[in-house]
């Protein structure tokens, strides 16, 4: 099983640098830029961002999500440590039946290193793990509640249940490190998929707020806020329109705006269709009318991002004409900020 907070962690680490990545430009300009001041202005507009994704690594969320991944020498003792905690929770939590069981699951466990085992407490309306945190650290310096969750199933006779209601808090040291709290969930009747929902996470300095919304049957609302330390970095406002008509995609279009700081936005209108070929490993041949995606600054165009068949790859096109791989372009940012 695992832990949720290494999952949250690990996904919001994945939303800053997709972000990140499509803020191609920024500031505004007379004439087309070229690919070198492109990049100079790629490192000045997502500089937000890349002081978030700090702010994230070096806090204890991002610690925990580090867990095996670290290029010092004690990297494998740190993973073997945190495999051991993920692993150990399969003695702890109620999976009967093929999903997580709350009600069964409650109750205080501190982790003991010898015999590297959850070890019970005593009972409780929460689930609560006490363990070490660093892996070195003398006592329990951590601890994880889950104090809500509920789910339900996805569509009858299935055993697929998907979560309603959850708080989790995670403090280390006795100072919040990490706090999450979904609610609101409804889920479609049709297409068996969440159709409204409200989530906040708050990874101090940084906090993350999500809502979704269904004005009808096909239709989805999402909406987005990244801060740093109460200082917007980011926002997303996206409609997704499920199952089109007799000109539109089969399975709907999503169309949306992300803005980044106060000037740069990144616009966007994707087949749903295109997204399915390519979670299959088959870009459509029409791919670049069906993925419009385009930078702008100030409501200047700035770039277009576009796929190279040919080259199997995506490209960044900017107004003078001259493309550039995107992946070129990650490493070089990479590159510039010591990432």
């Amino acid at each position: 099983m695992q832990n949720p907070l290494r999952t949250v962690a690990f996904l919001f680490v994945v939303g800053l640098l997709g972000v990140g990545l499509g803020a191609c430009d920024q500031g505004g300009s007379v004439g087309p830029l070229t690919a070198e001041e492109a990049r100079s202005r790629i490192v000045e507009g997502t500089a937000g961002l890349q002081q978030a994704a700090t702010a994230l690594s070096n806090s204890a969320v991002g610690a925990f999500a580090a867990l095996g991944s670290g290029a010092d020498d004690d990297a494998a003792s740190r993973s073997a440590w945190g495999q051991a905690l993920v692993s150990g929770l399969g003695a702890v939590l109620d999976t009967t039946g093929g999903s997580f069981n709350y009600e069964a699951s409650t109750g205080v466990y501190a982790w003991r290193p010898a015999p590297q085992a959850w070890t019970p407490v005593r009972p409780a309306d929460s689930l609560i793990l006490r363990f070490p945190a660093p892996s070195e650290a003398t006592g329990d310096t951590a601890t994880f509640v889950l104090g809500a969750y509920e789910a339900e199933a996805v569509g009858p006779g299935t055993q697929r249940r998907v979560p309603t209601r959850l708080a989790a808090l995670l403090s280390v040291d006795g100072e919040t490190a990490a706090r999450v709290n979904l609610r609101d969930v409804t889920l479609s009747p049709v297409l068996q998929l969440p159709q409204s929902l409200s989530l906040t996470v708050a990874l101090p300095p940084l906090d993350y707020t999500a809502s979704l919304e269904s004005p009808n049957a096909t239709t989805f609302d999402v909406q987005d806020r990244l801060e740093n330390d109460g200082q917007q970095i980011a926002s997303t406002a996206a409609t997704v329109d499920v199952g089109g008509g007799s000109d539109e995609p089969a399975l709907g279009t999503a169309t949306g705006t992300t803005q980044i700081g106060t000037s740069l936005a990144v616009e966007y209108t994707v087949s749903l269709d295109a997204l399915g070929a390519f979670s299959e490993g088959v870009p459509p041949e029409d791919v670049n009318e069906a993925v419009d995606i385009r930078v702008l600054s100030d409501g200047s165009l700035l770039a277009t991002l576009r796929y190279d068949a040919a080259a199997e790859q995506w490209v960044l096109e900017y107004p003078d004409g001259e493309t550039e791989p995107l992946a070129d372009l990650r490493d070089w940012i990479e590159r510039e900020k010591g990432l």
